[in-house]
């Protein structure tokens, strides 16, 4: 079935990417880093924790260089994190981060895995909070809000 998907698609001039599906969760011993549900999903990501002065306070996880192309989730406690494209081991497009809870925080556009056009932040009230166009990494403008939803501040930058 994937097979005849995946052609269907071809011949639709739209590209053909596995999904993949990776899940982390909180290890039951203090102090240690969230751990992959399928051991097999080490081979994307790398888990590791913030710290200050030996106090661990957050962790992270980034992807891994050339891993295979593909859309993928990943998931912390069985709540969705991010998800995107990964195209010649580089984020690609609109990715999508997500708060503990799963609520929708930033989109991001971006080309061989520089940001390029617009980036949203989004308050837990779902409002946006900020707006920003990307052109190769760097921000050309942006825009500030309050909680409300009225725009707080515009800035231009030059090149």
């Amino acid at each position: 079935m994937k097979y005849i998907i995946c052609f269907l698609i071809y011949f639709s001039s739209f590209n053909c990417f596995s999904q993949i599906k990776i899940e982390l969760t909180k290890s039951t011993e203090n102090n240690k880093d969230y751990i992959f549900k399928k051991t097999s999903d080490s081979t994307y990501l790398n888990v590791g924790h913030k710290e200050d002065m030996g106090a661990w306070y957050g962790f992270y996880f980034e992807f891994k260089k050339n891993i295979p192309d593909g859309n993928y989730q990943v998931f912390v406690n069985n709540k969705i994190r991010s998800n995107g494209l990964i195209k010649n081991s580089q984020k690609e497009g609109f990715w999508k981060e997500y708060n503990n809870d799963g609520e929708l925080t930033v989109i991001y556009k971006l080309n061989k895995g520089i940001l390029n056009g617009k980036s949203i932040w989004n308050y837990r009230n779902k409002k946006v909070k900020q707006i920003a166009n990307y052109k190769k990494g760097k921000v050309i403008w942006s825009k500030s809000y309050n909680e409300e939803g009225k725009l707080i501040s515009k800035t231009y930058f030059y090149e």
